[in-house]
């Protein structure tokens, strides 16, 4: 098990306080992207909307958890996605 403090990436949640998240519909989630969203669109601050962008991103993150791809699968996810947007041009890799 990855502990929290020890993972700078998106971790995907378990429940939203109410039920599993393992019990949402297509519809729940896309609900729920929504309302992040709102919240990121309307937060009030810099720093209060780049937490909000992260929590959409920690959302659709669980949303992939919960269709079956776990850590291993979205890396892989994210790398073809990745690759796809180099090759539209969307990306200029820096060098580290």
């Amino acid at each position: 098990m990855i502990k929290i403090y020890e993972n700078e990436m998106p971790m995907p949640v378990r429940n939203d306080g109410k039920r599993s998240v393992s019990e949402y519909t297509t519809n729940d989630w896309a609900h729920k992207v929504k309302e992040e969203l709102i919240e990121a669109c309307t937060a009030g601050s810099p720093e209060e909307q780049a937490l909000e962008i992260a929590d959409i991103i920690t959302t659709c993150t669980s949303w992939l958890e919960s269709t079956g791809n776990d850590f291993e699968k979205r890396k892989q996810l994210f790398r073809q996605t990745n690759c796809k947007n180099q090759g539209r041009g969307y990306l200029e890799y820096m060098e580290r």
